[in-house]
């Protein structure tokens, strides 16, 4: 029994940061690291092979090593090789020796297609994948000994590398534990990459005080409520005892399971209805959870109030009188504002999931809600979209209403296109209604055509379309281009080649075996030309009430960001540093008027465009 703890083990575990709780004494701490597998023990390890038993004695092994055999594995040192449970053969346990008290429990598992850990009876690690997934639980051992196996997966490769065994408190009494009941937007997902399918409950505990309690995700991919009910639910059944908090993320499955427009949701209510009445029979706290939606809602005319069952939720929240999170609304209005990036940098491909980036960010805003660090000014606020809005009373005309600042931008080349003379100008013989609704023109004034010298600026392109949109009420959005694949132009003024800027040469995407040249967007000597250009802009223009905004367009195709014209596309945008160092010229340049930079920009860049205070903006 490892209570007999070898003077070489106990000296290993001296060197351990392991945090203790009061009631545990130093010279008691029991700290355990078994390698499963036929190759020998990596340093620091006990080994264990498959033909080792359990015996009294030695406080630790099989309770049938006919159920065992060893099998290699693709890690290295301890993780070499592995031991993998036979499920088919009955008694299949690995037992060890134990005092009373709670442990953490650290199991890293061989090269198993999916497989669950279980340890007491029940399961503790849903659904391990990959070659060797690791994870961690905590729990009480009462009876002196702890019994783990694996099963349940998909496969019959049930193995496990090495486990870890950690004292945490010579009691049997955890801390309160946050558990997590969802279904694949929850669940804990292993040995995949960040842009793959990953659940928010994986990523809890990186928003939670874990000193003051424990997160359990029991979330498994694919289930209903009913499959909740049945089968993970059991767990926190198990252990869930009065401080523990109880979150139920389910209902997608069961809505989309029905394959109809209008599901029932009969069995959804009686499910969760169950689920929280036996929660609450253990003493814990509730929350039924409002599921995000897929990155289609933000397009979609109305905007969806809820998805899932969301109206269903509140009814039972009511009934049962438990909590809610909201993450449909919070979500919603995140992809709302940043659209175009939320999309790209937190979604997995198929639009429902989140990537790792945007189950972190879940959460995140779960930890919000669950934990909220201020109280609302007014008592049962409804969740807003933030924006500050003027309400107006205005009398029925039958005509449509314009809405200023917002909504449809009309691009105009000259101010020709916004007169009658114009086909579809305004008044017009096309009768373009499009004008009725549309207070914002927008124009691509090219930069070498401002700029034909170097200290030379005309600017009478501009200034000729802020007269027209003056006179016609509206105001000018100016997006400036350096370059157009489209075209096949380059917009950079001659002279900045002259002094001698770069371009760059690659393939055409859209005629392969054939180069494209276009500017080389880290040259220092465009950069200053740009930054110059930039700052002569913003004595120009700054605060002018003509100019709705400027879009932000140094790099890329139009000014994009982006070089998708070419093979190779990322390749080709500036540094990081580069981009960011552009961004704060912009910023110290223009004081008054609003900066917007095109969404078609990736990654970190939006964000510090935002912390900036140059928001986000679509391709026009």
């Amino acid at each position: 029994m490892k209570r007999l703890l070898a003077a070489a083990l106990a000296g290993a575990m001296s060197m351990l940061s392991v945090p203790l709780k009061a009631d545990v004494n130093a010279d008691s701490l029991i700290l355990m690291r078994f390698d499963f597998g036929g190759f020998g023990a990596a340093d620091g390890y006990t080994g264990v092979s498959a033909a080792d038993g359990y015996h009294s004695a030695r406080g630790y092994g099989f309770a049938n090593t006919a159920t065992v055999e060893d099998v290699p594995a693709s890690g290295t040192g301890a993780l070499a090789d592995a031991v993998r449970f036979k499920s088919d053969v009955a008694n299949h346990v690995f037992n060890v020796d134990l005092p009373k008290g709670v442990y953490k429990i650290t199991v890293t598992t061989g090269d198993d297609r999916s497989t669950t850990i279980s340890a007491e009876g029940v399961p503790q690690l849903y659904f391990l994948t990959g070659s060797n997934a690791a994870d961690s639980f905590t729990i009480p051992v009462t009876d002196g000994q702890l019994n783990l196996y694996t099963g349940a997966g998909v496969g019959t490769e049930f193995s496990i590398s090495t486990l870890e065994i950690e004292q945490i408190s010579a009691g049997t009494e955890t801390k309160p534990t946050i558990w997590v009941g969802g279904d694949s937007t929850a669940a804990s997902c292993y040995n995949v990459t960040d842009d793959a399918v990953h659940g928010w409950g994986q990523y809890l505990c990186n928003y939670i005080d874990t000193e003051k309690y424990d997160v359990r995700n029991i979330s498994v991919s694919g289930i209903t409520s009913a499959d909740l009910l049945g089968y993970s639910f059991a767990t926190a059944e198990r252990y869930g005892k009065s401080g523990d908090i109880l979150l139920l993320a389910v209902g997608i499955n069961d809505y989309t399971k029905q394959n109809t427009t209008t599901p029932d949701p009969s069995d959804y209510r009686t499910n969760l209805t169950e689920l929280i009445r036996r929660a609450k029979a253990k003493g814990m706290t509730v929350y039924l959870v409002k599921q995000h939606g897929e990155s289609s809602d933000p397009f979609k005319y109305p905007l969806p109030a809820s998805r899932w069952f969301g109206d269903v939720i509140d009814e039972i929240a009511e009934s049962e009188q438990t909590g809610v999170l909201d993450l449909f609304r919070p979500w919603l209005e995140l992809c709302l504002e940043n659209h175009y990036f939320e999309q790209e940098a937190y979604y997995a491909s198929d639009g429902l999931h989140l990537n790792a980036g945007g189950a972190d960010r879940m959460a995140e805003m779960v930890s919000e809600q669950l934990f909220p660090h201020a109280e609302p000014e007014e008592p049962g606020l409804q969740y807003s979209f933030g924006i500050p809005t003027a309400v107006y009373e205005t009398e029925i005309s039958g005509k449509a209403v314009s809405n200023p600042h917002k909504g449809f931008v009309m691009t105009a080349y000259s101010p020709h296109m916004l007169s009658d003379a114009f086909e579809y100008g305004i008044g017009g013989s096309a009768d373009n209604h499009a004008w009725d609704v549309v207070t914002i023109v927008s124009g691509s004034p090219h930069w070498n055509d401002l700029n034909p010298a170097e200290g030379v600026y005309h600017w009478d392109e501009i200034d000729e379309m802020l007269d027209a949109c003056e006179q016609y009420g509206m105001t000018y959005e100016i997006r400036i281009m350096p370059y157009s694949s489209y075209l096949a132009e380059d917009f950079v003024p001659q002279w900045v080649y002259d002094k001698g800027a770069k371009k760059n040469t690659a393939e055409s995407r859209d005629h392969p075996g054939e180069n494209i040249v276009f500017p080389k967007w880290d040259d220092p000597v465009y950069l200053q030309a740009h930054k110059d250009f930039v700052k002569a802009l913003a004595e120009k223009y700054d605060g002018d009430p003509r100019v709705e905004l400027i879009d932000v367009r140094p790099f890329g195709d139009y000014g994009e960001w982006h070089n998708s014209f070419a093979v190779g596309d990322e390749k080709y945008m500036p540094s990081l540093e580069i981009q960011k160092d552009m961004l704060d010229h912009y910023a110290e340049a223009f004081d008054k008027t609003l900066l917007v930079l095109p969404s078609n920009a990736r990654g970190e860049i939006y964000r510090y465009a935002l912390s900036v205070g140059i928001t986000n903006g679509t391709t026009v």
